[in-house]
């Protein structure tokens, strides 16, 4: 049966996330357990002395200690127990003090052997409950704010800056100046909660790429206008690798882009992946890519894997390639942009391209740049690799599962369509065919271009070629290029936004009250009481001056007393 004296005790309080902010697994201390040692040492070694009794055996411990006969072991207890009197002999009465701290030990008191002296207790104020949840708020309060809002809206006035910061200090980190609520709950859960450490060495090579956009932390110059522009690129990732299969840089994250991105991953390695790590971008979840009967992921049988929203741990790897590219790449840019730059080199960046003294690089040599680095990249050898490269990974491992299928059929997007009248209706243009005739009323997929719209191809339920429908009409003034008609959209899209700012600041600009409005919206305000309105019909203003007449020259002198009638 163990020792009662030994039982673990175990004091776990949780805050308002559920997270314990003190787990004690043992309420002794090092020095604790340095006196319990000693004392069961010492009381042991009195126990073998010779003698009946217990008294017998003290005196014979006492005389043994006056005659140097105490072994050196013993000897270093007692200097735990005694200190500064290990020269002097413990009297009878200090040991049997001794042999009754023993016997609470054994009776279950762990704390029996231990010094009763803890130091002064700290008072209670009443306000610490209080302080700790105003410390948790998210607007990260400080010491001597939090005790002033103490004193003046809770009316405690012992609450000091000292006392309340003495008292902070004290607690644990999930309610201190770590905690989730100061943190925010998001940042806490990435760079402070545990996660889970996948092995991404027991998948093969080439068996699933993570793959994510990002709007690069450089300017460069726009390929049509010139001006300040930042591009997204889109990359794939090979997880147990580290190879970067394949890159896209466009506008911005869409599927179109996805699409080009993914497409020049397969064609590249002619490899396509089992799995695909994603994220709930916009880009990822259309329906051309991800749709569950015509999407692109189902046409190359490619299962993607959702990360959860907030959860960048579930993209590491293309996340951390990311910075690496930011650190290596964009920060040798004079026109590097990212939150890590000087605030005022960035507000002041479009002057001093204007100006000339940063010059835009053009969007040729930075997309040069890029294939440059991600090359290098691959042929880096890494330690996590074990000193191999990615590439190096990537050519021993790789068991290639080939497409078959031509690279501008890849590319071309799928909808589903229903044939009505031998024909289709596909993004405001009218496709037709004879063979269609045998289809009218059914749905079929179309595999369209990006780039031409004058025929699409049309295929059955099980992917076997049809036709190719050909073009008989389409909405007036609309571009082949579906590409260019997705650019012209989204521009319409920015020039309406634009309209809906303008007028807005145009009815901001206008007054809310007229100036006789304001005159009267005051006087009520003030309580005034308008004074009244005189109508006088013929009033002439000469009528009031009494000039008086040549016969009353001699009076002329102005008497202020007859002013005033006094």
């Amino acid at each position: 049966m163990a020792n009662p004296a030994f039982k673990t005790s175990v004091i776990a309080v949780k805050d308002g996330n559920g997270l314990p902010v003190q787990i004690v697994a043992d309420p002794l201390t090092a020095k604790d357990r340095a006196h319990q040692s000693a004392y069961k040492t010492v009381c042991q070694f009195v126990l073998e002395m010779e003698g009946k009794s217990q008294s017998i055996k003290i005196n014979h411990f006492c005389q043994a200690f006056e005659a140097n006969q105490i072994p050196g072991e013993i000897t270093n207890s007692l200097l735990v127990l005694r200190g500064k009197k290990i020269h002097l002999c413990p009297n009878p009465a200090t040991v049997y003090r001794w042999f009754e701290k023993l016997k609470k030990f054994n009776n279950g008191n762990p704390k029996a052997l231990t010094k009763g002296y803890k130091g002064r207790q700290r008072k209670l104020y009443g306000w610490e409950h209080k302080a700790i949840e105003l410390f948790n708020l998210p607007s990260t309060p400080g010491y001597a704010d939090l005790a002033y809002w103490l004193r003046t809206d809770h009316g405690f006035e012992c609450a000091t800056k000292s006392r309340v910061t003495r008292y902070l200090k004290t607690m644990p980190e999930t309610l201190g100046q770590k905690s989730p609520q100061r943190m925010g709950k998001t940042f806490y859960q990435h760079n402070l909660k545990p996660h889970k450490i996948r092995d991404n060495e027991v998948l093969p090579v080439g068996y699933g790429y993570e793959g994510d956009g990002h709007t690069v932390d450089a300017y460069v110059a726009h390929p049509s206008t010139g001006n300040l522009y930042r591009p997204e690129l889109t990359v794939w990732i090979d997880v147990r690798s580290r190879m970067i299969t394949g890159w896209y840089l466009s506008d911005s994250e869409s599927a179109i882009s996805t699409l080009f991105a993914i497409s020049h991953a397969l064609l590249s390695h002619d490899h396509v992946p089992a799995v695909l790590f994603l994220d709930n971008g916009s880009g990822f979840k259309a329906r051309m890519m991800n749709d569950e009967v015509f999407g692109f992921f189902t046409r190359m049988s490619i299962t993607p894997n959702w990360a959860l929203p907030g959860n960048s741990k579930g993209k590491g790897l293309v996340e951390g390639f990311f910075k690496i590219y930011r650190n290596r790449l964009d920060k040798k840019y004079q026109t590097y942009c990212g939150d890590d730059m000087a605030p005022e080199i960035n507000r002041r960046l479009p002057e001093m391209v204007k100006r000339g003294l940063r010059t835009l690089p053009t969007f040729a040599d930075y997309k040069a740049d890029i294939a440059k680095f991600i090359e290098d990249y691959n042929d880096e050898p890494k330690p996590v690799l074990k000193g191999k490269s990615p590439r190096e990974i990537w050519e021993a491992g790789l068991n290639r599962v080939q497409i078959h299928i031509k690279a501008d059929a890849l590319i071309q997007p799928r909808v589903l369509r229903t044939v009505r009248k031998w024909r289709l209706q596909l993004h405001n243009r009218t496709y037709q065919a004879a063979e269609l005739a045998q289809y009218n009323g059914r749905e079929m997929l179309v595999e369209y271009s990006l780039h031409q719209d004058d025929e699409v191809r049309v295929l059955d339920d099980e992917e076997r070629l049809v036709c190719i429908a050909q073009l008989v009409g389409k909405v007036a003034r609309l571009p082949e290029s579906r590409i260019q008609e997705a650019e012209q959209k989204r521009l319409k899209g920015q020039v309406k936004r634009l309209e809906a700012h303008a007028h807005e600041k145009r009815l901001r600009s206008a007054p809310v009250l007229s100036h006789e409005d304001s005159i009267e919206a005051l006087n009520d305000t003030l309580g005034f009481d308008h004074p009244p309105v005189l109508e006088v019909e013929d009033f002439n203003p000469l009528d009031c001056l009494d000039l008086g007449d040549s016969k009353d020259e001699g009076d002329d002198d102005l008497d202020i007393n007859d002013t005033f009638n006094l």
